[in-house]
């Protein structure tokens, strides 16, 4: 592709619920200048897009891991066959999970898919690799970060402001990318609706020039110079609905929390039959819990790890 743009999506699943783990996904693309525009669909089972509307559908989470796990292998040669192997996209996993060891998160060696044929998997694997060169794209990469319960509570404890460890993991993943290029850009969902990230940037990148763009309630953009070489990095309202690499993060964090939610919800459900599995949004997160201490599963001190502090 000539005068193609680096671009990198990324957006986060998690954020609000008293149970379950926070996680980022990062979407990498090769794209030729204007050439993508939201809703892509490459493949009959695959839309790239905003994961919610997706999940909205009655077979929402079917096609959801269908079209993640099809780019995942057009981009590493094979789908996943583990959640483990998928946990691979995350650099920092293995070493929280160890820190960490959750029981409700051991069983990694589930296979995948949970849900979706293989088939379809297959088939979204093979018209993505087609279809999305035709149209002007290339994914070159996928990017994770997932932060366990106690993790996130630990972090809190120290950060005292829960923005500013959701912001220090979104550049996590940013520094993972950066090398040098003429053309690169990161789009990064707006974070909490703020306008200005120029202290968030200084506070993450010290030392970078920085220059601001834009701030808008909108969209907010930057330029950095880092020795790596310059990139333009930018936040947006609804970014996942107007921008085909937020929204492919968006749907990579979104399954990846899903999936997680899944083994969270068959560990429980062994300790506890007959309990209805929880999403882990507050409310019904309350109700899990309740039902859990009325059933007396709880060992000791698990009731603490188990529920988030924010």
């Amino acid at each position: 592709m000539k005068s193609s743009i680096l671009t990198h999506g990324i957006d986060e699943a998690g954020y609000g619920p008293l149970l379950g783990p926070l996680v980022l996904g990062r979407a990498d693309f090769d794209v030729e200048p204007g050439a993508l525009r939201l809703p892509i669909r490459p493949a009959k089972l695959v839309q790239i897009g905003d994961s919610k509307q997706l999940l909205a559908r009655k077979d929402g989470f079917a096609r959801l891991e269908a079209g993640v796990l099809g780019i995942y292998a057009s981009i590493y040669g094979a789908p996943p066959p583990t959640i483990a192997d998928w946990l691979s996209l995350d650099k920092a996993w293995e070493a929280t999970a160890k820190k960490a060891p959750l029981p409700w998160y051991r069983d990694l060696d589930t296979a995948l898919p949970l849900v979706a044929e293989p088939d379809d998997v297959t088939l979204a694997w093979e018209e993505v690799e087609k279809n999305l060169v035709l149209r002007g794209g290339v994914i070159t990469g996928l990017g994770l970060r997932v932060t366990d319960e106690v993790t996130l509570n630990r972090i809190w404890r120290v950060s005292e402001n829960k923005h500013d460890s959701l912001f220090t993991q979104v550049a996590e993943l940013m520094e993972e990318v950066l090398s040098p290029a003429e053309n690169r850009i990161i789009q990064v969902d707006k974070l909490g609706g703020r306008s200005h990230y120029e202290s968030k940037l200084v506070g993450a990148f010290p030392f970078v020039p920085i220059e601001i763009l834009e701030e808008s309630r909108s969209d907010s953009r930057y330029r950095m110079e880092p020795d790596s070489g310059p990139f333009e990095v930018s936040f947006h309202v609804k970014g996942d609905d107007r921008f085909p690499a937020i929204g492919l993060a968006s749907m990579i964090a979104k399954y990846t929390r899903e999936v997680f939610m899944a083994i969270f919800n068959d560990y429980w459900q062994q300790r506890a039959p007959g309990i209805a599995p929880t999403a882990g949004y507050y409310q019904d997160g309350m109700r899990f819990v309740a039902e859990l201490s009325r059933k007396r599963v709880f060992k000791s001190g698990e009731k603490a790890l188990l529920m988030r502090e924010r």
